[in-house]
């Protein structure tokens, strides 16, 4: 089908929502939208979403990034939609989303014809990765991750109910499959859906199977966020395959980002010796991906106590999916009506807690400083009513710097009404983990109160607010103090964009460490509910008469009182309008002296017991508090939908509701005031402050939680615990394990594989049983199968080949899952083991049994064509050395990590316990090469976020040398540029020695530099995009070695800034900034 190639203001100008989603899908995606996922689009329209919103959704979708396709003015949807924001806008088209929509594509005709007439794309015009783009100052080059509230309560009604095999059903669904439809049904959207082994993907269907088509598939884009596939019964292979379903159900169930639940009926297939051959090794491989599973929910407690016994004992696991009993409805009994509604409300239960992270959070110690400003204080209080609300215990506690301690504190400040809890010595087994500042805990002595934290074991979340608008980016000695230890802090959560912007510059010109300031720094905009306060739900319409104002005046800045009444005065002469204010005041003798000199404004004076019934009749409030729109009063206003005027630069853009105004400039306040008196601006600004979005305090301290909660990987980590000792029950049948797997991943390397074999067998003495040898074809099409054919005589030889290629990656999660081992060692078809290097990981393992990875030293070569290689002995002698062969070394992963330069991105070297192999090589790698660590060096993801406690064993001496003929040379920049530098961040992060990572660090500068150069001057595979200037110096700023390189460094990025290379948006002097440079 030729598709017509459509600018994004064409799709939204569609005469209809379903042709809308019908462009859309073809326009962004390539294909006819699927049922699923334009069910879900119409039925999102219906309920008022806006048709811009549904097109940047499907455009963000993993699989509209990896189509790449560029439609015209969609880059800039986003930021032009600011536009509605507009108040006289917004008072024309009354927030009706077709005005709406109207506006966004006429907005983007405009700007596809700007760009056309300055002979450019509409398109180049686009928001960077990370990156937020600001009408009225720039932020380009500072990268940023904003955390949007999830909610409470994650999708469980949204749940894909998978039938089964499609190949393989023959017959209507069981009664069971009906039962559990229906009754899921009454309480949320289920879709039935099928897997199918030819197309590897999930196809949506009727409740039979039979209307399954390979047309139709699921998606990204008709997958909402935080959904279910519950899988009911075993997925087997059809007679005479090897396919892994469960594992490929499993990986692509985890594409889509849907969450898995099995259903588990128990293991006595493998009780029945006569199935050896057949169903039985079926049900182990199916077993086998249950552990890569979310959920897992066995039928009985026998059922329960197999699985467990399967992952500790043939897996070698400590720790798995979420493991809950529920047994299902009897055939016979009660009705099967209400017994399967009483299944699924149980199920539905333990999906909602798995999926809330939140509920990890049960206890928390919480941190006023004693000196938190009236908006932090005010802020921190109804957080920590919310949070007790929750059920979360809430110690408070203060820093005592005169004995370096963390102590018992009373609340603070009308914290009264707070349930607080008794103090809890951190030593003690149910003491909380986390230690939350939530007023601005920017102290001089916030370094050691970190430091003596983290020595007992305590983590600490600082929360900043925005009490000063202008924030200088010159700090004090003091201030400076207080910001090294902040950026020690385990969590820092900005209350706003400005906030984070403000703390990322500073740091940047700042010479202190800074590592994984991406994972601990954040952006979780507070909330806009104001507790105990009716909302106003309808906009204010300005009535006749005397124009009523509210007013509040610091009590210290009697003169900005009368420069206020005196500006007001010329104010009302002008426009012709009365004013009458009412002022909140204790009739100080400064006021009481303004209202001698016969002010013709009309001016009241109320105690603030009266504020609430003011405000109801107040058209707009005017506040000179320096807080601006943080001051609790202005937000109770808007709350109200009362416009304000507050304190602010006037080239900033306002919050939504108010003006900002210079309160030193009588110009400025005269403009406010003039406008803010104008019927039309106070009802389009009362219109913006009820618009303004709600941000509950229950979302926010529930997503506060989750980033607790999560904010290290390793901490999701169930422990399996025991199988309970039953004698009743025959023991399991299962085959036995060879020790060690050594596998061989291969593509069209025939020549390096006759090699490879050759010289590992020339390393084993007859047949061994700790031993087996597997090769995995990844489809290859030279004479790889007649290589292999040679071998098949040999003991413990095996050989599996793809029936396609499922890609390098793909192809490691195949090896790893085929393998039988306890232990996993895959290495490439050209990486060469050294003379006893077989014997020497064999023994290991027999002397360690348990051990959770054996990292191996290692040489490297390059040679192109194994055919030059003569004397073997001599080219496993001749490597170049990466890491001097040294001394071995029992430890942990995270103190081994800077043993070798590498920080775990070398599969070749990993020795993993089976469990640890079947979990790395079975990641989430879909996405744009070397954008990320999972999708560049994965290895080292998930071996430094849920390992860096395993005992480890570092094998000294070169075990095997690599050849380095590597196929993503185009990538290089990234790799060294930004996934290289997060492991060893990460690894810093997790327990890492310091001083050994920073040597690590230091030493690969050169290539730093190296790369630096080719991204701004030769990015040939277009790897800008994923990099970030900024984030590359804050990493590595630290190092004093870094002084040789920085000069030409610098003298690249002003070029590319001057001839405006997209990664080269911040100015150089602020880039910079932490470094001694005369900028022109």
């Amino acid at each position: 089908m030729t598709l017509k190639v459509r600018t994004a203001a064409e799709i939204l100008a569609e005469s209809d929502d379903q042709a809308f989603i019908r462009a859309a899908y073809e326009t962004v995606l390539g294909r006819a939208p699927d049922a699923g996922g334009a069910a879900d689009n119409l039925s999102r329209l219906q309920h008022g979403e806006f048709r811009g919103v549904v097109l940047l959704g499907i455009a963000r979708s993993p699989e509209a990034r990896k189509r790449g396709v560029d439609i015209p003015g969609m880059p800039g949807l986003a930021w032009r939609m600011r536009l509605l924001r507009a108040p006289l806008i917004r008072h024309v088209f009354r927030q009706t989303r077709r005005g709406r929509d109207q506006i966004a594509q006429n907005a983007l005709r405009r700007g596809t014809q700007d760009a056309a007439d300055n002979g450019t794309r509409a398109s180049d015009v686009s928001v960077k990765p990370g990156q937020i783009v600001w009408p009225s100052r720039s932020r380009v080059g500072i990268p940023m991750e904003v955390v949007a509230p999830r909610g409470k309560r994650a999708n469980v009604d949204d749940v894909f109910l998978l039938l089964g095999v499609h190949e393989q059903l023959s017959e209507p669904a069981s009664e069971r499959l009906r039962h559990l439809r229906t009754a899921w049904a009454a309480r949320g959207h289920v879709r039935p859906i099928v897997w199918s082994t030819v197309s590897r993907k999930l196809h949506p269907t009727d409740i039979d199977g039979a209307s399954q088509s390979n047309e139709l598939v699921l998606d990204p884009s008709s997958c909402s966020g935080g959904g279910w596939l519950l899988v009911p019964a075993a997925l087997h292979p059809a007679p005479g395959t090897t396919d892994l379903v469960g594992v490929d159900v499993v990986m692509e169930a985890h594409r889509l980002g849907l969450r898995t639940a099995f259903i588990f009926e128990g293991a006595d297939a493998l009780r029945r010796p006569e199935n050896q051959q057949g169903e039985a090794q079926a049900h182990e491989a199916y077993l086998q991906a249950l552990l890569l599973a979310d959920v897992v929910l066995p039928v009985s407690r026998e059922a329960a106590d197999d699985l467990v016994t399967i992952f500790t004992q043939h897996h070698f696991a400590d720790w798995g999916p979420v493991i809950e009993t529920i047994v299902p409805p009897a055939a016979e009994g009660r009705s099967n009506v209400v017994a399967w509604s009483d299944y699924v409300r149980l199920t539905r239960g333990v999906l909602r807690r798995t999926s809330d992270a939140a509920r990890r959070i049960n206890a928390l110690y919480y941190w006023i400083p004693p000196l938190a400003s009236p908006p932090r204080l005010a802020f921190a209080q109804a957080l920590a009513q919310t949070l007790a609300e929750m059920g979360i215990r809430l110690v408070p506690v203060k820093w005592n710097a005169a004995i370096s301690k963390l102590e018992a504190a009373e609340p603070v400040g009308g914290g009264e009404a707070i349930a607080w809890s008794d103090w809890v010595d951190p030593s003690a087994a149910d003491a909380p983990q986390w230690v939350l500042a939530a007023a601005d805990a920017t102290t001089g002595d916030l370094k050691d109160a970190v430091s003596s934290m983290a020595a007992r074991g305590l983590r600490l979340a600082v929360i900043l607010g925005d009490e000063n608008r202008s924030m200088s980016r010159t700090l004090s000695e003091i201030e400076w103090s207080a910001y090294e230890g902040l950026v020690r802090a385990d969590k820092i959560l900005a209350l706003s964009a400005d906030r984070y912007e403000h703390l990322y510059r500073c740091l940047l010109s700042w010479r202190g460490k800074v590592h994984t300031l991406e994972d601990r720094f954040k952006i979780l905009e507070g909330p806009t509910e104001r507790l105990g306060i009716r909302r106003g739900v309808r906009p204010r319409k300005a009535g006749a008469g005397a124009v009523k104002c509210v007013m509040w005046v610091p009590a210290d800045q009697p003169v900005i009182l009368t420069r206020i009444l005196d500006v007001a005065d010329k104010a009302m002469r002008q426009t012709g309008t009365l004013l009458d204010i009412t002022i909140f005041d204790p009739l100080r003798p400064e006021t009481a002296g303004v209202l001698d000199k016969g002010s013709p404004v009309t001016l009241h004076l109320r105690d603030r017991l009266e504020r609430e019934s003011v405000l109801a009749e107040a058209d707009f409030v005017l506040h000179a508090g320096k807080f601006g729109v943080d001051e609790p009063d202005v937000l109770d206003a808007l709350w109200k939908g009362v416009p304000c005027i507050v304190g602010g630069h006037a080239d900033v853009e306002p919050e939504s509701g108010t003006i900002n105004v210079g309160f030193e400039s009588g110009n400025s306040l005269f403009d406010g005031l003039v406008r803010m008196i104008r019927p039309a601006w106070r009802e389009a600004l009362s219109e913006e402050a009820v618009a303004r979005p709600v941000r509950a305090w229950a979302d926010y301290a529930q997503t506060l939680c989750e980033e607790l909660a999560a904010d290290r990987l390793g901490d999701v980590r169930r422990p399996l615990g025991k199988p309970r000792q039953d004698a009743s029950t025959s023991p399991l049948k299962l085959a036995r394990r060879p020790r060690l797997s050594i596998c061989l991943s291969t593509y069209n390397r025939a020549g390096w594989l006759t090699r490879n074999l050759a010289n590992i067998y020339s390393q084993i003495s007859g047949e061994r049983e700790d031993l087996e040898v597997l090769v995995v074809d990844n489809a290859s099409q030279d004479n790889t199968p007649d290589v292999v054919s040679a071998f098949f005589d040999r003991p413990n030889f095996r050989f599996h080949r793809n029936a396609k290629n499922v890609g390098m990656l793909g192809n490691l999660a195949v090896t790893a899952q085929r393998a039988r081992g306890e232990y996993v060692w895959i290495i490439g078809d050209d990486d060469l083991t050294r003379a006893g290097c077989i014997a020497t990981v064999l023994d290991v393992l027999h002397r360690h049994p348990g051990i959770g990875l054996v990292y191996l030293n290692y040489g490297y070569t390059s040679e192109a064509n194994p055919l030059g290689i003569t004397d073997l002995e001599g080219f496993l002698n001749a490597y170049n050395v990466l890491e001097p062969a040294g001394p071995d070394e029992l430890s942990t992963v995270k103190e081994l990590a800077a043993k070798n330069e590498n920080f775990y991105t070398a599969i070749y070297s990993h020795v993993y316990r089976r469990d640890h192999a079947m979990r790395s090589y079975c990641q989430q790698t879909v996405g744009r090469p070397f954008s990320s660590m999972l999708t560049c060096i994965p290895t080292s993801y998930y071996v430094l976020n849920f390992m860096p406690d395993e005992p480890a064993y570092w094998i000294g001496d070169p075990s095997l040398v690599v050849n380095s003929n590597v196929s993503w040379v185009d990538y290089g920049t990234l790799f060294d540029l930004e996934q290289l530098p997060r492991a060893w961040d990460l690894a810093e992060r997790n327990g890492a020695d310091q001083g050994a990572v920073d040597r690590r660090r230091a030493n690969r500068l050169w290539l730093v530099a190296m790369m630096w150069k080719d991204i701004f001057e030769n990015d040939r595979a277009n790897n800008s995009p994923y990099f970030n200037a900024a984030r590359v110096l804050m990493r590595l700023k630290h190092l004093p070695e870094i002084d040789a390189y920085v000069p030409e460094m610098h003298r690249i990025y002003v070029k590319a800034h001057e001839v405006g290379h997209p990664a080269a948006g911040m100015p150089p002097s602020e880039l910079f900034s932490a470094f001694q440079i005369q900028h022109p």
